[in-house]
This record gives C-alpha cells, sequence and structure tokens, in this order.
C-alpha cells in the first residue's frame, strides 16, 4: 500500500510523456488554441477528478455501510434480508 502513490504517479507520468512527445512529433491538425491553455485545462481536469475520488467515494461508502446498518438491507434488492 505504501507505494500505490508512486506507482500511480509513475505511470500517469510515463503515459504523459509519451502521448505529449507523441503530440509534438505527429502533430495531425493546426491548433486552434494554445497548448499551454489545453495542457493547463486537461491537467487542471485531472486534478480535480482525482481530489474529488478521493473525498467523494469515502464518503459514499461510509453512508452505504450507515444505510444498510439503519435498514438492515439495501433497499431495492431483491434479496430479503429478514430471518
Amino acid at each position: 500500500m505504501n507505494n500505490e502513490i508512486v506507482i500511480r504517479v509513475g505511470s500517469f507520468l510515463t503515459v504523459f510523456i509519451f502521448i505529449a512527445l507523441w503530440e509534438i512529433v505527429a502533430r495531425r491538425r493546426s491548433l486552434t488554441t494554445s497548448k499551454k491553455a489545453r495542457w493547463f485545462s486537461n491537467l487542471s481536469i485531472i486534478f480535480i477528478n482525482t481530489l474529488l475520488v478521493r473525498l467523494i467515494f469515502p464518503f459514499l461508502a461510509v453512508n452505504m455501510a450507515i444505510h444498510f446498518l439503519k435498514t438492515g438491507r439495501f433497499s431495492g434488492s431483491p434479496v430479503d434480508s429478514t430471518p
């Protein structure tokens, strides 16, 4: 578990560098906006998505656990949890 962040960041940077170099070498069409603006917006989206996933998923898991404890079963589940 200690290496998770290193593996994730390393994988991201490897793919990002590869795609950035590929975009420079094999450009297919002319740019309509600056590369700096596009990369800033794309990296901002990645950062915001990562932050939201890290914050929202644990919150949702805890809320689902609380829901299960209160109701005894998942609402809408076809399985009856009564003994």
